[in-house]
């Protein structure tokens, strides 16, 4: 019954196009911030509706208060767009400060609570 299901690639491929308005809408043009999605895992089948999908990438910024401010609307994005889709959604930046300013990114979107590493 998959007009039954929340699916998540949905979900999330919705959270990877509302990511990219951080630079583009949100960020003063001045400062500089990348946030990349560098790799997208769902599912282990062709024909069912995955439980969850898996996020991950970066955020660049050269200042803390754009970093800040990038945590901040990331996970107003993750929780607003999984909220709206009905489905759970969980975020968090882990690890520490990488070289350059980067900061690894992992996010979950799925019917329910999410579980990050």
């Amino acid at each position: 019954r998959p007009h039954d299901s929340i699916d998540p690639i949905i979900v999330a491929s919705q959270i990877v196009t509302a990511l990219q308005s951080i630079a583009s809408r949100q960020t003063n043009p001045h400062d500089q911030v990348v946030v990349s999605v560098t790799q997208f895992h769902a599912g282990d089948t062709w024909n069912v509706i995955p439980c969850t999908a898996l996020l991950r990438g970066t955020v660049r910024t050269f200042r803390q208060e754009v970093q800040d401010a990038t945590e901040t609307s990331r996970g107003q994005i993750v929780n607003g767009v999984s909220a709206a889709c009905g489905a759970g959604g969980g975020s968090a930046f882990s690890g520490g400060r990488l070289a350059g300013g980067a900061r690894r990114l992992d996010t979950r979107a799925g019917p329910g609570p999410a579980l990050l590493d």
